[in-house]
């Protein structure tokens, strides 16, 4: 057979049983997954496939308004992006992006583990087996619905690269590893330590290599080249976990989300074994009889590279049982992951069972050794693509539910369409509405205060808190009378309030009842409040912070104070260690209006802590203005 057609053929084999299995046969415009995950994956490709031409604002999304880099609430999806974006040119639709990235992620991950099979092992047919098995393994099939974690298709590539290079290296070979390398980094938390650790652990087995000054070299460039990709990743996720919210997870999240020894390999949802052993809702790791026997088989007469593969899937094993050893649901013996949940970055892993996805992918590897070492006696051309087809029967799993999902903003926009820019916070804001108003945002575009992701800012945690205990009370009253509308004021910079028809009646009341602050500028045809903000306030020193880009231009401020106090604006870096006066000026007794331009030197990229006070009695804040 031709060689071309082969791999076409290939390829198309793995697209149809990605469709089969995810269940997307139709509806790819209009269907996702069920779920917030699906919803916000669909908002996070939708974003970054439309700013891929624009790096500088590829991670400030309009989302956790006025969170700098808030995109990386959730994982940024990188690798799928760039993908996605020859699909962006035929089509703006969010969801059939979505769902084509979802088949092209499986598609690929079968794909590129049949390459790294087939140039290991030299044989067509078990390669084609370690692609069943890697792309299909139980841990994926379990996470469907998560494109950030069914996205891995770049792992069997930079294995397959640093492996070449090691061998032979090449200039075009080291750059386009270290591409892959970085995109799939960038794609989730979880595959940026996994490659990273992946790459390590080839390069300090492989160590004698590494004394040829062009291996050296290769992979100096591999490492420059993954690096300066996912450093923006890494700033922008290290600048939230100084300034934003703590990333860290605590240890018995990791606890809950570890690989349990031996339940979690008796666990399923293929079809085939779920009379035997059950059906369960986490972590299945069942991984089948095709996979037990070749892969053993695979392990007979080890050479260098069986050492190699072996060797990384003992630790990356390791690291998927978390903590500590947990055997049926009891736990005991100290683990080295419990040292490395201490160190930053890795704090933030969640699910230690992720650490089993390089397993699968060596599993399926030397199950394809196994397979090509095994020549039965009767019908030898023939067993192993009956192999194949045993494999494919394993990995059937009933498809994920599907619902429709109109991609539309809600009225209120409508009114907002001719009131200028501006961010805007949506009532009511809890985890059950958020979604929503996040999914919204990909039709009107506006940043929101609102967002859901995998983790939240400090700030809007605490005013969601607030606005459930402080806003929603009874008898109605206007919101100046509670503690936290100060804070709401200083820290969220944004010019609208809409007020939904689900939003508690208490805190719609008392909205309603603060007209200082709130302007009604229409009902919506839903029933939808909308409001404009005023930002002003009173007393002797009141705060307002305001993004880098706010302070682009002049900041305006019309004031009121005692004849002959003096008026001090004082901009606060982000972390309050430094304060400078920008400027100092006597009142009237009237109204007063002054207008600064904050020198760019002095602007922090984070946020900026702008403090207005007088030396006597108090000031009214009539009205406080910025650029948009």
């Amino acid at each position: 057979m031709n060689v071309v057609r082969r791999e076409l053929l290939v390829v198309a084999g793995f697209a149809l049983l990605a469709a089969v299995q995810c269940g997307i046969t139709s509806g790819l415009g209009d269907r996702l997954f069920v779920g917030p995950d699906p919803m916000q994956d669909v908002w996070v490709l939708h974003w970054t496939t439309s700013h891929l031409h624009r790096p500088q604002e590829l991670f400030e999304a309009n989302n956790y308004f006025p969170s700098r880099y808030a995109l990386l609430y959730c994982d940024p999806l990188l690798g799928p992006s760039v993908l996605a974006a020859p699909f962006r040119l035929l089509t703006r639709n969010p969801i059939l992006l979505y769902n084509l990235s979802v088949l092209t992620a499986f598609t690929l991950t079968g794909y590129a583990s049949y390459r790294l099979a087939l140039s290991l092992w030299g044989s067509v047919v078990p390669a084609v087996l370690a692609g069943v098995l890697v792309a299909h393994a139980p841990p994926l099939l379990a996470h469907r619905a998560h494109l950030n974690l069914i996205s891995i298709g770049g792992l069997p590539l930079v294995l397959l690269g640093l492996l070449r290079l090691l061998d032979r290296p090449r200039l075009w070979l080291a750059l386009l590893t270290g591409v892959v390398l970085g995109l799939q980094a960038a794609t989730s938390g979880y595959y940026a330590l996994i490659g990273a650790l992946l790459a390590m652990i080839v390069c300090i087995a492989r160590w004698r290599s590494l004394q040829d000054r062009r291996v050296a070299a290769a992979v100096a460039v591999v490492a420059v080249v993954a690096g300066l990709l996912v450093l923006p990743y890494v700033q922008g996720f290290l600048h939230l976990s100084r300034y934003e919210t703590s990333t860290a997870r605590e240890v018995t999240e990791a606890r809950h989300y570890s690989v349990d020894l031996p339940a979690s390999f008796l666990r399923t949802k293929a079809t085939v074994w779920m009379p035997l052993l059950g059906s369960v809702y986490e972590e299945p790791m069942w991984p089948g009889l095709t996979l037990l026997i070749f892969g053993a088989l695979g392990l007979r007469r080890p050479d260098d590279r069986v050492r190699l593969l072996l060797g990384l899937a003992i630790v990356f094993f390791v690291l998927s049982l978390g903590p500590e050893l947990t055997t049926w649901g009891a736990r005991s013996v100290p683990l080295p992951f419990a040292l490395l949940h201490k160190l930053p970055v890795f704090s933030a892993v969640k699910h230690p069972s992720s650490f089993m996805i390089p397993v699968w992918l060596i599993g399926g590897v030397l199950a394809a050794r196994g397979l090509a070492g095994w020549t039965p006696r009767a019908a030898p051309r023939l067993w192993p693509a009956l192999v194949v087809v045993a494999a494919l029967a394993e990995t059937i799993q009933p498809a994920p539910a599907r619902i429709s999902r109109a991609l539309e903003a809600p009225p209120a926009y409508a009114l907002l369409a001719s009131a200028g820019p501006g961010a805007v916070l949506e009532l009511p804001c809890d985890i059950n509405t958020d979604s929503d108003w996040q999914w919204a945002s990909i039709v009107h575009g506006r940043p929101i205060v609102n967002g859901r992701g995998a983790f939240c800012p400090d700030t809007y945690n605490r005013l969601h808190r607030l606005i459930r205990t402080e806003w929603n009370t009874q008898p109605t009253r206007p919101l100046t009378e509670t503690p936290s509308f100060g804070f709401f004021l200083a820290r969220f910079p944004i010019r609208y309030v809409i007020v939904h028809p689900n939003t508690p009646g208490r805190i719609a009341r008392n909205v309603e009842a603060t007209p200082d602050h709130f302007q009604p500028l229409g009902v919506a045809a839903d029933g939808a409040r909308v409001y404009r903000l005023h930002n002003g306030g009173r007393g002797a020193e009141l705060r307002r912070w305001l993004r880098a880009d706010q302070l682009a231009g002049p900041i305006r401020a019309a004031v009121q104070g005692t004849a002959g106090a003096r008026l001090r604006l004082t901009i606060h870096a982000h972390d309050e260690g430094r304060a400078r006066v920008l400027d100092e000026k006597p009142l009237s007794g009237g109204a007063d209006r002054f207008e600064w331009q904050v020198p760019p030197a002095l602007v922090d990229g984070a946020m900026n802590n702008l403090q207005l006070s007088v030396d006597r009695d108090a000031l009214v804040l009539e009205s406080f203005d910025w650029s948009d």
